[in-house]
């Protein structure tokens, strides 16, 4: 099975590319402190963090995006185990910093400490805590700055003890132009959810357009609408019932410029639906690579921006380098490009890509667990528009396909084409007359095809054969 896993990851990312990535790291000491594992950035600043460990209840660094430290957070009344940088929002002059674990006013009840924008840094301004908290509500385990609005979340709320614990609360903040005060607090108590009959929870990530919010937890979603200045309630959803039941599991949601990305399972297939968020609602998929083995889902992390789609593979059992799958949105349709991978050693699972983010044409991308200490990387605007860094651009169809598969090439000549099984076994490798290929002796079923070209680079594509 291992070689099988090689095999698909040799298929789908075979091109290495490390130059146009540059690592960086905090100037001062950082042992032991997965430095990575929390990454983020603006079109001015990078922001990228450390967790909890032994020694630290977790810092937060700022870069500028020619990667020079500029300043690094971390609260006088912070301790260990606070998990402090575990989340963070900006907007305009603010950035908030959650710190869920933070015992404010109980065991793990949180807060959230903001700062102001003064010149190249930030001056601690404000620390908020719930007026409500409880112990392991986890107050601050997701944050989010827009419009005017600072959302806080805190899943271990239970709003109604009674009934349903541990539903977690939003607590929406404005800023008066003094202090950041509370304007309410939302939860999903009541009514009784529709299509199907479910409680959702609160807690995860925000998405705000105009006067519409969205707020993702697990499978769930749940919709409010600003109405006179206020946040009010309109419906959830369990995801995995609108995209087809019991059997899928949600992974990540984002949206970016009218296009909303969910990323889901579905059978034998990991794939993005990138759907438009205005009339007609066109959508595409997006092929992930294949699972790790056919008991195994293979998790991702995610981020979309200026046209930009990264996709990065979570760590699992296997010790191998992870990928970082780069698209590129041409015309309205989203192209693979190419595989990005760290420059740490083969043969080790550093968690590159694990967490990432993009922003005006940039990229920052964690490996928490290269070396001792972790590393982050960063890709820029100069390297990720530089058409040179782009794959040949090749297209194969129909797909599915009955017995003649086509290839279009716009850039440089193939060489050969390869079709493989699902198990790794070629079974067909073409090296003339490239412009179609005859597969009518091949059983109906999926296959990967091979694509070399000239120059040597290659670019994979999975096929249904009818």
């Amino acid at each position: 099975m291992k070689l099988l896993y090689l095999f698909l990851i040799a298929v789908f990312g075979c091109q290495m590319t490390t130059a146009q990535l540059q690592s960086f790291e905090p100037t001062a000491d950082y042992s032991g402190q997965k430095f990575g594992s929390i990454v983020g950035m603006n079109a001015d600043n990078i922001f990228a963090g450390t967790i909890t460990s032994a020694t630290s209840p977790g810092k937060l660094y700022l870069f500028n995006t020619n990667l020079e430290q500029i300043q690094s957070f971390y609260p006088a009344d912070a301790l260990i185990d606070d998990r402090f940088g575990g989340g963070f929002s900006f907007e305009n002059n603010f950035l908030a910093i959650s710190s869920p674990h933070h015992d404010a006013a109980g065991t793990d009840t949180g807060a959230v400490y903001l700062y102001q924008k003064n010149g190249t840094g930030y001056d601690f301004f404000q620390k908020i805590t719930a007026t409500d908290a409880m112990p392991q509500d986890y107050f601050g385990s997701s944050t989010k700055m827009q419009d005017g609005f600072l959302f806080i979340a805190a899943s271990g709320d239970e709003p109604d003890s009674e009934n349903n614990t541990n539903r977690g609360s939003v607590y929406v903040y404005t800023f008066n132009g003094n202090q950041w005060t509370m304007l309410q607090k939302l939860s999903t108590i009541e009514p009784a959810m529709q299509p199907i009959n479910i409680i959702p929870t609160l807690g995860g990530e925000f998405f705000i357009n105009n006067d519409q919010m969205k707020i993702w937890s697990g499978d769930y979603q749940t919709n409010f609408t600003l109405i006179d200045g206020f946040w009010v309630y309109q419906s959830a959803y369990q995801m995995a019932y609108i995209v087809g039941g019991g059997s899928y599991s949600i992974y990540g949601m984002k949206i970016s410029d009218n296009q909303s990305f969910l990323m889901s399972n579905g059978d034998f297939a990991m794939y993005l639906q990138v759907r438009d968020l205005t009339p007609p609602n066109s959508y595409q998929y997006i092929d992930l690579p294949p699972f790790i083995d056919e008991n195994s889902y293979s998790y991702y992390g995610f981020d979309v921006n200026d046209g930009l789609l990264f996709v990065g593979r979570a760590s699992n059992s296997l010790q191998e380098k992870r990928p970082v799958m780069f698209h590129k949105k041409i015309g309205n349709q989203w192209q693979f490009q190419k595989t990005l991978y760290s420059n740490g050693p083969e043969g080790i699972n550093d968690s590159f890509g694990t967490v990432l983010s993009t922003a005006s044409g940039m990229a920052v991308f964690g490996a928490p667990d290269e070396g001792l200490n972790g590393k982050a990387y960063f890709a820029s605007e100069a390297a990720l528009k530089n058409d040179s860094f782009y794959q040949n651009k090749i297209s194969v169809f129909p797909n599915p396909v009955h017995n003649i598969l086509n290839i279009k090439n716009d850039t440089a000549d193939i060489s050969k084409v390869d079709v493989y099984s699902i198990t790794g076994k070629l079974l067909l490798s073409v090296d003339s007359n490239l412009n179609e290929i005859n597969i009518e002796n091949l059983d109906s079923g999926m296959y990967f095809v091979k694509i070399t070209t000239q120059d040597g680079n290659n670019q994979s594509f999975k096929i249904i054969k009818n």
